[in-house]
């Protein structure tokens, strides 16, 4: 029996499919309008220069997404209010009865920019370019191909795609803007035959060809550092009701050199949307330009983003892998003295492993009120019962022993961001504090990622590897599922479970986890398996959780109003998310 799943709401502007990796190193957009001439335009920075040679959209690693991302438009969005799926190309969606077929309807009326339909046609011509090669590499890329067995085009506007396992989340997973990447259909009519062409052509040299889309904005010219969008008036969104053109008439791409320029432009009010900043330095574009805001207009100001920290450990790597040292040290951490000492304030205490989105907050609440949240201050008193139950005694140096050695810790982490090393030394301080000798261990951030966390040679680690629930539980969760535990040397699938947990209560939690794999988001099921897997969770303690991921980007409200705020949540604020036809669409003039 099929279930109908039919939400709607704002939507994003990204048609390819992208890599977490390519959005945070390439994604800065910022708005520049030297002068008043311009004031209809925004004007969207890049902070690197385009290798305008590799144009594949599909698997895109170069500064030329930009442009894709504007001109693109996604099927699916993820609105930040409540984390629900909202259709943008897409009409409506629905699974069979276990999630393996999924049916999928275009809206009527989608064109091109050139005045061509946009129908399914060139949805299997995407799919089959995707599934059919392993040329395009990103990781949403490899994702499609591991999940989706085969693709099916009923007419004009309906298609269905069949995949390899039953999978509730599928449209959630792969198919919308968001972080992780986005599924962008391309033009049969403009790419079949001329891949290799293209990619053989810079688009500094101004062919524009390759960038034709169906989103509101079409390519009008392109050098080698700036590229200039213009409104389509003609925009198929207008024509069916969809949505307005909107108010703003040219999108300007502009390639700059460092973050330092944006950040002068936006404190000289020449630049509207800018690069994600620390606290200090936007308190520095705050003081000399009053017109700047951020999420919050209270502190803390950042939005609170989809990674939050926590502290994981090897859980086969004695002496840690006694779950009573972990539980200790989740009552040893003070989270508020990470907030304090290492944000300025300018974060949240994590009360579970899930960032703090509108979408989890069921969930959460269900945790809290279970009584397996972490708890925002320390509890040395509980802490030191769980190293006496474990055998241990502190020596008069006050570190904690047994059988004649001292419980130490090494916690690994990244050199960048900045902030997390000073957060991890915080956490190192209070351990010390309690009685383990805590050290940290800064390396290179590829380091981390490529040659110690997945290897699993570390004993904990600050970091974030619990990242991926946006809509509900179960993308978090399942990264700790007992079927991606392997020996240390032995590279983790896919970045899951580098805690290597698999106990017998992690096997249990693999099987909850299964279980609410084949639940549909949303269900009122799913919160009483969140319930259960959390239990384990908190009772073997793979994990800690610590603080949110704050993000600050810059919004200049002189020429532009109706950035997404607190106030108004309608979109998340980084354009990496895949945020930017919905921001667009919600801009009037200030003036």
């Amino acid at each position: 029996m099929w279930r109908m799943m039919h939400w709607f709401g704002f939507s994003s502007n990204f048609s390819l499919i992208i890599s977490q990796s390519i959005a945070s190193a390439l994604f800065y957009f910022g708005v520049l309008l030297p002068n008043a001439s311009l004031a209809q335009d925004i004007r969207i920075w890049n902070l690197s220069t385009p290798d305008w040679n590799r144009i594949s959209p599909l698997d895109l690693t170069s500064g030329a997404f930009t442009a894709y991302a504007i001109v693109g438009e996604p099927l699916f969005h993820l609105t930040n209010s409540n984390g629900r799926l909202a259709p943008w190309l897409v009409e409506a969606f629905e699974p069979n009865a276990d999630g393996r077929i999924w049916r999928l309807t275009l809206r009527d009326g989608v064109e091109w920019s050139d005045g061509e339909e946009l129908n399914t046609d060139d949805v299997d011509f995407t799919f089959g370019l995707l599934l059919n090669s392993d040329t395009y590499r990103s990781p949403n890329a490899v994702n499609l191909r591991s999940q989706v067995a085969s693709v099916s085009v009923q007419d004009e506007r309906t298609f269905t795609v069949t995949l390899r396992k039953p999978n509730m989340r599928f449209p959630h997973d792969l198919l919308a803007a968001r972080r992780e990447g986005t599924f962008l259909i391309l033009p049969r009519h403009v790419w079949e035959g001329n891949i290799s062409t293209f990619a053989a052509t810079p688009l500094g040299s101004g062919f524009l060809k390759p960038l034709l889309g169906s989103g509101p904005y079409v390519a009008d010219s392109i050098t080698a550092t700036e590229v200039v969008l213009v409104r389509n008036q003609d925009w198929w969104g207008a024509k069916t009701g969809f949505r307005d053109v909107p108010e703003p008439e040219r999108v300007v791409i502009r390639y700059i050199e460092t973050d330092q320029e944006a950040i002068d432009a936006l404190k000289a009010d020449e630049l509207d949307f800018g690069p994600e900043v620390d606290f200090e330095t936007f308190t520095g574009i705050r003081e000399a330009n009053p017109n700047v805001i951020a999420w919050s207009a209270t502190d803390p100001v950042p939005w609170l983003g989809q990674c939050p920290r926590q502290l994981d450990f090897n859980t086969i790597s004695p002496p840690w892998d006694d779950a009573a040292l972990r539980r200790a040290v989740a009552h040893f951490v003070d989270q508020t003295r990470i907030v304090d000492d290492a944000f300025g304030g300018q974060n949240q205490p994590s009360q579970t492993l899930f960032p703090a989105l509108p979408g989890l907050q069921p969930y959460v609440d269900v945790i809290v009120a279970s009584g397996f949240a972490m708890p925002e201050t320390a509890n040395p008193a509980q802490g030191d019962a769980e190293m006496v139950a474990a055998g241990y005694a502190k020596g008069v140096d006050g570190i904690y022993e047994k059988a004649g050695e001292d419980l130490s810790l090494t916690i690994h982490v990244a050199d960048t961001p900045a902030v997390d090393a000073s957060a991890a030394g915080v956490v190192a301080q209070s351990l010390t504090e309690a009685g383990i000798a805590t050290e940290v261990e800064v390396v290179p951030a590829d380091e981390l990622w490529a040659w110690i966390l997945p290897p699993g040679k570390f004993e904990a680690a600050y970091s974030w590897l619990g990242c991926g629930s946006v809509v509900d539980p179960y993308a978090s969760l399942r990264r700790y599922h007992p079927n991606a535990a392997v020996d240390i040397g032995v590279r983790s699938p896919g970045y899951n479970n580098m805690a290597r947990w698999n106990t017998p209560a992690a096997q249990r939690f693999g099987q909850i986890v299964d279980e609410m794999s084949k639940t549909a988001p949303g269900e009122p099921e799913v919160i009483d398996l969140t319930r259960e897997a959390y239990e384990l969770l908190a009772q073997e303690a793979p994990l800690v959780p610590l603080v949110q991921e704050p993000i600050i980007v810059p919004f200049n409200t002189s020429r532009w109003k109706g950035w997404p705020t607190a106030d108004n949540p309608y979109a998340m604020p980084p354009l990496s998310w895949g945020q930017f036809q919905s921001i667009v669409h919600n801009l009037t003039a200030s003036n």
